[in-house]
Parts: structure tokens; C-alpha cells; sequence
């Protein structure tokens, strides 16, 4: 019988909290965070398909392309954010399969997909070093030279 790590048992724990956080706040009512330093965002609202995307939280965003992301993954956490410097418009997805952490940015202005595709203690290392939580994961998240990129990536897994 395969023993369990002591890595992956923090890492599935501090999912699981992540989890019951999320059960706990279900609410019939969408709720977006706004933030005063931030542009207001222009593009979900003017096309239903991502409107569409955003009912379902917990509803993976469907992917096509040259990077194989599993449908059946589950969502930890979906919402519109602004990401980078340039403050681009995006539905950033953070979910999980049983071997794999993703992070999916559709980026709305241009209608194009960026994954990172981690293995789970990766993952584990960097959202501990973010303090357990996604969204300040999202304020390390940014484009380069086209590319969905996590800043200061080593520093996190070196956590």
C-alpha cells in the first residue's frame, strides 16, 4: 500500500479548507469584488458567452486548444479579475484534478486562453507560501511578453 506524504496531506487539508470555506459562503446571488485602484471592468459585461461562463461557479471554463486540460477538473475558485501591469480583463479559474493544480486566465479582450498546469505539492508550496489563500495567489499573477506567468514563483516554492 502506497504511503501518503506528509506534503500531500497539508496540501489535500489546506484544499479541503479552501472547500469549506466556499460551501460555507454559497449564496444565490453573484457577488463581484470591486477594487477602488482598479478599472472598472468593460468586456463581461458586453458578450452573454462569458456572462454565461460566470453563472455556474463552480463549473469549469470550457478549454480548447493545443493544451489538454481535463473537463472534468474541479473548481476551487472562479471570478473576473484584472491581472498584470497592463490590467488585462480576465475570468481566472483556479481548479484541481487528483494529480494537478491549474490555473486557466481567459483573457476577454482578446479571446485567448493561458494555463499553468502545476503538479499538487507545487501548488501546495505556493499557495502556502501565499498564505493559504487564492486570492492573494491571483495578485502574483501576471502576463510576460504574452504569457501567464507567476511572479516570484521560486521565492513561493522555496516557502
Amino acid at each position: 500500500m502506497p504511503s501518503i506524504s506528509k506534503k500531500n496531506l497539508n496540501f489535500d487539508t489546506s484544499i479541503q479548507q479552501l472547500e469549506n470555506i466556499q460551501r460555507s459562503g454559497r449564496s444565490k446571488k453573484k457577488k463581484f469584488h470591486v477594487v477602488d485602484d482598479q478599472p472598472v471592468a468593460q468586456y463581461i459585461d458586453t458578450n452573454p458567452k462569458y456572462q454565461r461562463m460566470m453563472l455556474n461557479e463552480y463549473e469549469p471554463i470550457p478549454i480548447s486548444g493545443p493544451k489538454e486540460v481535463p473537463p472534468g477538473r474541479k473548481v476551487l475558485w472562479k471570478n473576473v479579475c484584472m491581472l498584470g501591469l497592463e490590467q488585462r480583463e480576465c475570468i481566472l479559474e483556479f481548479s484541481r484534478t487528483k494529480t494537478k493544480f491549474f490555473i486557466v486566465a481567459l483573457d476577454l479582450e482578446i479571446n485567448k486562453y493561458h494555463v499553468i498546469e502545476l503538479f499538487r505539492p507545487q501548488a501546495n508550496k505556493i499557495i502556502k507560501g501565499c498564505d493559504n489563500s487564492l486570492n492573494k495567489l491571483m495578485t502574483f499573477l501576471e502576463f510576460k511578453y504574452g504569457t501567464l506567468c507567476i511572479k516570484d514563483q521560486e521565492l513561493l516554492l522555496n516557502y
